[in-house]
Formats: C-alpha cells, sequence, structure tokens
C-alpha cells in the first residue's frame, strides 16, 4: 500500500507493548511517523526517542464514562507483570493444612517474552474476607534457577512446566495441568 504519509495523519495506540512496538517498528520502516500514545510520557521517550509521543489514555467508549475508577475496588492482590494468571480455583477439602482452606489456588502460566521469565508456578492466596492476608509458592521449580540462558522465548525451552489450571479432587487432593509437559500433576498432602 502506498500512502501519501504527508496528508494522512496515523494515531497508535498500543505502541509500547509487544504488538504495538512491532507495529511502530514497521510503520516506520515504511515511511510513516504516528503519533504514537502512551501513559507514561518519560518512559516512552527514554525508550525511543525519535518517536512523536502523545501523552493519553481511550477509554471504553461503552463503559468508560459511567464512572471513575476510583469508584471501583483496587486488586486486591498484584500478581506481576506478565505472570499470565489464566486458572484458579479455590480449595475446599481438607486434604492440605487448615491455613489451606478457601485460599486461592492460581496456576501462574508464565511470561514467553521476558528478559527474566515470571510465573511458570502455582500460587496460593490466602484470604480473610475481601482481603489477601499472604501469597506464596504452592508449586514452584518449573524454571531453572542457574545456567541456562532465560531471556525472550528461550525461557520456554528450558522451563519444565508451564502450569495452566488448577482444579480440586473429591479427596482433597490437587491436579494441575501442564500444557508444556502435556500431563497433569497430582498434589497431595500427607501426615
Amino acid at each position: 500500500m502506498k500512502a501519501d504519509h504527508a496528508s494522512a495523519p496515523l494515531l497508535l495506540t498500543g505502541a509500547t507493548g509487544f504488538v504495538g512496538g512491532a507495529v511502530r517498528a514497521a510503520l516506520a520502516r515504511e515511511g510513516w511517523r504516528p503519533r504514537c500514545l502512551t501513559r507514561d510520557l518519560e518512559r516512552a521517550r527514554k525508550r525511543e526517542p525519535t518517536f512523536d509521543w502523545v501523552q493519553g489514555d481511550v477509554a471504553d467508549p461503552e463503559f468508560g464514562a459511567q464512572r471513575a475508577c476510583s469508584t471501583s475496588e483496587p486488586p486486591v492482590q498484584k500478581m506481576g507483570p506478565h505472570v499470565a494468571a489464566i486458572g484458579f480455583t479455590f480449595y475446599t477439602g481438607s486434604m492440605f493444612p487448615a491455613r489451606y482452606k478457601n485460599a486461592a489456588i492460581i496456576a501462574e502460566h508464565g511470561s514467553w517474552n521476558r528478559s527474566t521469565p515470571s510465573g511458570y508456578r502455582v500460587m496460593a492466596a490466602f484470604t480473610d474476607g475481601r482481603r489477601v492476608t499472604g501469597y506464596e509458592p504452592f508449586v514452584d521449580g518449573f524454571v531453572p534457577t542457574s545456567g541456562a540462558a532465560l531471556g525472550g522465548r528461550g525461557a520456554m525451552g528450558v522451563t519444565s512446566g508451564r502450569p495452566a489450571d488448577a482444579l480440586q479432587l473429591p479427596d482433597g487432593s490437587m491436579l494441575i495441568s501442564d500444557d508444556t509437559g502435556n500431563r497433569l500433576i497430582r498434589i497431595s498432602y500427607g501426615k
């Protein structure tokens, strides 16, 4: 497609994300000079000073103006960037110690494009009503701790698993699905 770059304005949203960054680079190769929308102007300019950055945000046209974000309940637990918490269940069994009763068991599938991998574990979020009182590994060790180059897509090649979901069995044990190993891992607790 040949475009008149001088007379065709272009505003790019999501330009600081992985896909948006690739779109931004492709547009630049084609001679476009888009204005790029970002929430963090200082960070964007440091990363890519040659682009025309505009600070702002795009509200959802249907719901964005209905009420301010400050009127919503904030998240009770921040899980970290790119952990990809794609499956969870609340533990209601009695096989594990009593403190696990009603804990959220969260499968963190893991990042695939970070220089330092995150996720690749199953976490337990302990709750007291609507408040998280603790957040700790339930099953860990899917990422080697040393010796392997883990950056970017390489992380997926050296991990021993990517938890995708958690399911409680009738006896109180847990099943963790692992879509790297194409397996189910049963976790039980004995005194």
